[in-house]
């Protein structure tokens, strides 16, 4: 497996990762759904509940991956930046 470099993480990519973890996460009403109407089908019971297991998990690996490149989503990245008089670097930004 390849390294990971946060740094080639976008603000956009971070934010279309956040919705997919939230979409992910978000099964649990279909599933219930599918659960009550599909009651007396034991075989689709058993396989709802396998997709409603891998859901979770796609969500939790979503939100551990975000947690660990970016840890808030919502704060875009800012790189430091050079003063045009002199080569000191600012600190970044911390809103």
């Amino acid at each position: 497996m390849g390294r990971v470099h946060p740094a080639k993480l976008s603000d956009e990519q971070a934010q279309t990762i956040k919705m997919n973890a939230i979409t992910e996460w978000s099964a649990l009403p279909a599933t219930e759904m599918f659960l009550r109407d599909n009651m007396h089908d034991s075989d689709f019971s058993a396989f709802m509940s396998v997709w409603f297991y891998e859901e979770q998990k796609h969500a939790l690996v979503l939100i551990e991956y975000l947690r660990r490149h970016r840890p808030d989503p919502r704060r875009p990245r800012t790189s430091s930046t050079r003063c045009a008089s002199s080569s000191t670097r600012l600190p970044r930004s911390r809103r």
